[in-house]
Formats: structure tokens, C-alpha cells, sequence
């Protein structure tokens, strides 16, 4: 250290060669996107099924049903069914 600055013992080695990258898509990105496509679209209907249930659950109207006609069989096996 020489008046407070401080001075490298040495300079860096040179690198050994040059990296270039190509320009344009890489291929692993198409991969990718048709991959995460399908399950991103699979993942909203099913975010959308929950969704609209809830909304049935929540809001749905519950009608009073009544059976028209009942009837009791024997089954080969003589059980009733």
C-alpha cells in the first residue's frame, strides 16, 4: 500500500480463448415452452372447475326432489336390491 491506494502484487493471466454465444433461439427453449404450455392450460381449467364448484356450493339454489315411483326387486341371488 502505497499512499493509502492499494496496488495489485500482479496483473491477471490472460484468458486461454474466447466463448462466444450464438445468436438467436437455443433449441432447449422451444422444448420448454411446449412442454409448460399443456400443464399451464391444464392447471387454469382445473383452477376453473375448482372455482365454478365452489360457486355451486356457495350461490346453488337446493331444490326439493321427490321420487315418482319406487319399486323393490328380488335378485337371482335372493337378495333385495
Amino acid at each position: 500500500m502505497v499512499g493509502g491506494k492499494y496496488e495489485p502484487a500482479g496483473e491477471l493471466p490472460q484468458p486461454t480463448h474466447r466463448v462466444f454465444r450464438r445468436t438467436g433461439r437455443e433449441r432447449g427453449t422451444l422444448v420448454w415452452a411446449l412442454f409448460c404450455l399443456p400443464h399451464a392450460l391444464a392447471g387454469i381449467l382445473v383452477l376453473l372447475a375448482v372455482l365454478a364448484q365452489l360457486d355451486l356450493l356457495l350461490f346453488g339454489t337446493d331444490i326439493a326432489g321427490r321420487n315418482l315411483s319406487a319399486k323393490q326387486e328380488v335378485s337371482g341371488r335372493g337378495r333385495s336390491r
